[in-house]
């Protein structure tokens, strides 16, 4: 009989594979902040436009329908002293305007940096870099 070993990790890891595989955790701060297709729900076939009958149905569905999908999730990391928050303001370059290009669904320390799921506006995408709205205006990345 085989023997496997294994070391125990905890949901931080668990959290980063969630990251990394672009799985979005909703959580207190993010409740009723997205609608399911800002997160790719819709991409990775959770939810079900045929059948159903929720809170927010013909917001979801007219927005499947109709094409309108305005935000949508990225992964990106930043180097910062300080964690970002989930739900925290992003936004564009410094030469840009002080208007919010998107939101921290969810962040996870890893080594030096911090790896997050971000929704950001579409029509922002040309750029891929922004920053944070905290004291120290961290500069934030896309990770392909």
């Amino acid at each position: 009989m085989r023997k496997y070993s294994c070391i125990p990790a905890g949901s931080e890891f668990w959290r980063l594979f969630d990251i990394n595989d672009g799985i979005p955790w909703i959580n207190q701060q993010t409740t009723e902040a997205f609608i399911p297709q800002y997160i790719n729900l819709d991409r990775f076939g959770a939810i079900n436009f045929n059948k159903g009958c929720y809170t927010g149905q013909e917001i979801v569905s007219g927005t499947h329908y109709l094409g309108n999908v305005k935000s949508r999730l990225y992964r990106a990391e930043c180097k910062s002293d300080e964690r970002p928050e989930s739900g925290a303001k992003l936004f564009g370059d410094v030469s840009e305007t002080d208007q919010s290009i998107g939101n921290v669904v969810n962040v996870i320390k890893d080594d030096d940096r911090y790896k997050m799921l971000v929704v950001l506006k579409e029509n922002f995408m040309p750029s891929k870099k922004f920053r944070m709205n905290s004291p120290t205006k961290a500069i934030v990345t896309l990770i392909d």
